[in-house]
């Protein structure tokens, strides 16, 4: 039998006062009503907060999660690329080559991505890209294989997947907008890069855990690759197995872009599509505008001065640091 009573105090305050037989003269407990009171104004809270609002939204949601396994699947695949460029090539000039060979369009083309995103339909531009991304990771999968991809294979891939990617990056960002509308995009804005910055951490070192897991298990690929000093590629199998996924990772993407409800029409409608007008207007409304101008620059600065280094991780991690694949994962991330 329970015996309960409940009493006020000077605070105002109620408290259960309750007596178990079963438990003995120890069993007796005090407990403060507030406590219940309080959990609901956290959960009230947490349920108002920006990042969780947003994420109530469907379109956005789907994109996050889209977003979130295709940037993975990519980061699986660089690292997984990278190891296998210099095992093969022994070159860290090579290195380099590849990721010049992807930034290239980036710097040439980003005013024209950026006017398509607002003159081009977005689902089928997104839709579009992704899918090239796609047919690019399927390649290097079908093509390693069969023990037939070399660096220049590499090379032209990386370069197309750059173009693709200098127009695929400001339609999603335009994207976001319109699902989760002005009132939410402070938010929203943040969210999506989290994204990235996951993928970022995770997705290098689940790469380098793969391809160390096949070479302890014994994977080894039919028509394996002779590495630069001459010896079989014992982890070729672990870098198929990381382009695959990659491959299969853009359906996500793809499909989150797809079930989209939003519209995702050309926000604006020119005769003329793309003109020079539009692209000198926003170039000098970018450096006009001083935010913007300070974030260029910024960004510029850091991308010249602090970055190049990722190019030549898989070189530093095996003739520096001694590291194998899954030290070099680990160290991407």
């Amino acid at each position: 039998m329970r015996i309960r009573r409940l009493y006020k105090g000077a605070a105002s305050r109620r408290f259960s006062f309750s007596i178990d037989p079963n438990l003995g003269p120890s069993g007796v407990s005090l407990h403060n009503e507030e406590m219940s009171s309080t959990a609901v104004g956290v959960k009230q809270r947490l349920a108002e907060h920006p990042l969780v609002k947003v994420l109530k939204v469907r379109d956005f949601r789907l994109l996050w999660i889209g977003a979130l396994f295709s940037f993975s699947g990519s980061q699986v695949q660089n690292v997984a690329q990278g190891y296998y460029v210099y095992e093969l090539t022994g070159s860290p000039a090579k290195l380099a080559m590849v990721m010049f060979a992807f930034t290239l369009p980036l710097m040439v083309l980003a005013p024209f991505s950026g006017a398509a995103a607002d003159y081009w339909n977005r689902r089928t531009v997104m839709v579009t890209a992704l899918s090239v991304n796609a047919v690019g990771a399927i390649y290097l999968t079908t093509a390693a294989f069969n023990g037939a991809l070399g660096f220049y294979e590499i090379l032209a891939v990386a370069f197309i997947s750059g173009i693709v990617q200098t127009f695929e990056g400001p339609t999603r960002q335009s994207v976001v907008r319109s699902v989760v509308g002005d009132e939410n995009l402070p938010a929203a804005i943040p969210a999506q890069g989290l994204t990235f910055n996951f993928a970022r951490i995770a997705g290098p070192a689940i790469g380098g855990l793969i391809m160390k897991a096949a070479s302890v298990m014994g994977l080894v690929a039919v028509n394996a690759p002779l590495a630069a000093d001459g010896t079989i590629m014992e982890e070729a199998a672990g870098v198929n197995l990381c382009f695959l996924i990659n491959a299969i990772s853009f359906s996500a993407l793809i499909i989150a872009v797809l079930l989209i409800k939003a519209d995702l029409s050309a926000p604006k409608q020119a005769g003329g599509g793309i003109t020079r007008e539009a692209l000198v207007s926003g170039i000098r409304y970018t450096f006009q505008t001083p935010s913007l101008k300070t974030l260029i620059m910024m960004e510029g600065s850091t991308s010249i001065l602090a970055l190049f280094y990722m190019s030549q991780m898989a070189a530093i991690a095996k003739t520096k640091l001694g590291l194998g694949p899954d030290g070099l994962g680990f160290a991407f991330s």
